[in-house]
């Protein structure tokens, strides 16, 4: 019998400092990670981008590492990952879309996906 999931689906994007090191850039997804599976919530998929240049500075920096998270849960889960975002200073920016369904599958056509989703909250520091 499979186990029915519960709770919205949700995709964040996280800019990490570009100066982190690959281990501890390591350690700060598996700390999402864990908020969102202590909180109730299933991660269904982590998509590192790497480092990229930054359109503008952000807290004085060029570069920033990218990383996707599409999970589903409770919003409650926002919540928590959002008080972890404000308090982590190697978090230079955060944005959070609650998705109609998972589209894990579904990325052939990245024009389908990229106008769905409502915009949550953005840290706007």
């Amino acid at each position: 019998m499979k186990k029915e999931k519960s709770g919205k689906y949700y995709e964040t994007m996280i800019i990490w400092d570009a100066a982190l090191q690959s281990e501890e850039l390591d350690k700060e997804i598996t700390k999402v990670k864990s908020i969102i599976e202590k909180s109730g919530g299933e991660c269904l998929k982590i998509d590192n981008w790497g480092k990229r240049r930054l359109a503008y500075e952000i807290k004085k920096k060029k570069e920033g590492v990218y990383v996707v998270i599409d999970f589903n849960g409770k919003p409650e889960i926002l919540t928590e990952l959002f008080d972890h975002f404000k308090f982590d200073k190697t978090v230079l920016r955060h944005i959070a879309l609650q998705k109609s369904a998972p589209e894990i599958e579904n990325e052939t056509n990245p024009e389908e996906t990229e106008s769905e989703g409502d915009p949550i909250s953005a840290d706007e520091n």
